[in-house]
């Protein structure tokens, strides 16, 4: 079970909406301001940060947290302690949403999330043995030295990812795969198995004592419209999955996972 909320007070006057305009359209910002108790603080702002703010209709994500002392008051009052160790009655948790959850399923754990979409090309040299070209009328004798070039595009997509508690097993048990089933990258939609292989992992965690600890981490795929278990066959000219020349049993170079779970 998960655990349970911390109790709080949401403050007069909160939350605060605020928008603006910015070159992706507007911007939607809200700051809640809540009073717990200081052995409380961090609990209230881990939950705050993987829970989404229900508002007008609309799930945001939390962007930003801040963590500041209160008194009955409302002033802000010496301390018991001194350092690390200071520690007082009550607590500010001012938590600030900014990012509008659209269908990820784990978007409730994330501060945000960013999408980068390049394109590459594959280069790859045939031998082409015997094979003429349409149109040479000349008979000419077959240069088994001769080569064909082939240009595959490719699609190179990155999810940057920010967000708290730990890190999808996937992201490291499935690099080098293929997707084995439709897999969704982001705003670009689903793809069908075979054409998106997981390639690139990159990660980082800021450590601090006594504080929320996001993780920042980046996972990269490459999506082959030609199939990446798959080689060109000159013959039929087109991509097909390589076999063993004794039995035909098929040869896939690449592993197979479900990389829907890199972004659980």
């Amino acid at each position: 079970m998960p655990d349970p909320v911390p109790a709080y007070e949401e403050l007069a006057g909160s939350p605060v909406v605020s928008s603006r305009m910015s070159d992706v359209g507007m911007i939607t910002t809200i700051t809640r301001k809540v009073k717990c108790a200081w052995s409380d603080r961090v609990n209230l702002a881990r939950y705050f940060s993987s829970n989404p703010f229900d508002f007008g209709g609309e799930k945001y994500a939390c962007n930003g947290l801040e963590i500041e002392p209160f008194n009955e008051r409302g002033e802000y009052c010496a301390p018991t302690g001194s350092g690390s160790d200071a520690t007082y009655t009550y607590a500010i948790v001012t938590a600030i949403y900014g990012s509008r959850i659209n269908d990820y399923s784990s978007a409730e754990n994330w501060f945000s999330w960013t999408e980068d979409v390049e394109t590459e090309t594959l280069v790859i040299d045939r031998m082409v043995g015997d094979t003429v070209q349409i149109g040479v009328s000349d008979v000419v004798p077959p240069d088994y030295n001769a080569r064909m070039r082939i240009y595959i595009p490719l699609l190179r997509y990155t999810l940057s990812a920010k967000r708290l508690g730990a890190l999808p097993a996937a992201c490291l048990t499935m690099l080098g795969c293929v997707n084995k089933s439709n897999v969704r990258l982001g705003s670009l939609g689903w793809w069908a198995p075979g054409s998106v292989l997981y390639s690139d992992f990159r990660y980082r965690w800021t450590h601090f004592p006594g504080g929320v600890q996001p993780l920042n981490y980046s996972c990269t795929m490459y999506v082959n419209p030609l199939g990446w278990q798959t080689g060109f066959n000159l013959k039929k000219g087109k991509s097909l999955i390589h076999a063993r020349r004794s039995d035909f049993v098929p040869i896939y170079p690449y592993p197979t996972a479900d990389l829907n779970l890199v972004f659980s």
